[in-house]
C-alpha cells in the first residue's frame, strides 16, 4: 500500500476519494481497477498530460491534482487547479474536452497555493511531473498529486508497468527520485 497525496491507494487505484494536504479532491468515484482505468484511457487515446492541459487552459490555472474514472465505459478525469488562490475541480471527457468546472468543498484547497509556488520556483508542473515518472517507471501514469509540506514539495505519481502498478515520487526539481510497487493494504483485523 502506497499514499498518493494522502489516500491510500490499494492494489494501483484509490479506492477513497484522492486526497492533497487539505484538498479533498471530490472526483467521481474512482473505479476499483487501474486496469479498466488504462484501458478506456487506451481506447480514448487521451492521457492525465492531455487532461491536465486542457484543465489548466479552461482554467487559466496551475493543476496540482489528476485522476481519472471510468463511467460507462468511458474514462473521465477530474484535474483541481489553483489560478488566483482559487482551487477549482475540472472535469475533462474522453475526448480531452474540458467543461464542468466547480468548487471543491470548504476549506479543500488549504496548502495548495504553496505547492504552486513550489512548482513554480522549481520551474515545473504537474504534466512535466507525469512525464518524468512516465519516464523513470516506462510506464503509463493514471493518477498525480503534488504536495507541499513543511517546505518540501512532491509529485506522487501513480503508474502502469506492465501487470502491476507503482508509485513515483517526482522532487521539486521536477526529478523523478524514487519509485516503489504499489501493495494492497492489509485486510482489517488480519
Amino acid at each position: 500500500m502506497m499514499r498518493l497525496g494522502g489516500t491510500r491507494v490499494f492494489g494501483g487505484i484509490a479506492v477513497a476519494l484522492l486526497a492533497l494536504p487539505a484538498l479533498v479532491l471530490a472526483a467521481s468515484k474512482l473505479t476499483e481497477n487501474w486496469k479498466d482505468v488504462q484501458k478506456a484511457m487506451d481506447e480514448a487515446k487521451i492521457t492525465p498530460t492531455k487532461a491536465v492541459e486542457a484543465a489548466e487552459a479552461l482554467s487559466k490555472g496551475k493543476a496540482v491534482a489528476v485522476t481519472a474514472a471510468v463511467k460507462d465505459k468511458a474514462v473521465n478525469f477530474t484535474v483541481h487547479t489553483v489560478a488566483g488562490g482559487k482551487c477549482q475541480a475540472v472535469t475533462v471527457d474522453k475526448a480531452g474536452k474540458a467543461g464542468e468546472s466547480k468548487d471543491p468543498s470548504a476549506g479543500a484547497c488549504a496548502g495548495c497555493g504553496d505547492s504552486v509556488k513550489a512548482m513554480e520556483a522549481g520551474k515545473f508542473s504537474l504534466a512535466s511531473a507525469i512525464k518524468a515518472a512516465e519516464d523513470h517507471s516506462k510506464g503509463k501514469a493514471f493518477a498525480a498529486s503534488c504536495e507541499t509540506k513543511a517546505g518540501n514539495t512532491e509529485t506522487q505519481v501513480a503508474c502502469a508497468v506492465g501487470d502491476k502498478a507503482v508509485i513515483v515520487t517526482v522532487d521539486k526539481t521536477g526529478k523523478a527520485t524514487k519509485m516503489e510497487d504499489d501493495k494492497p493494504a492489509p485486510k482489517p483485523g488480519g
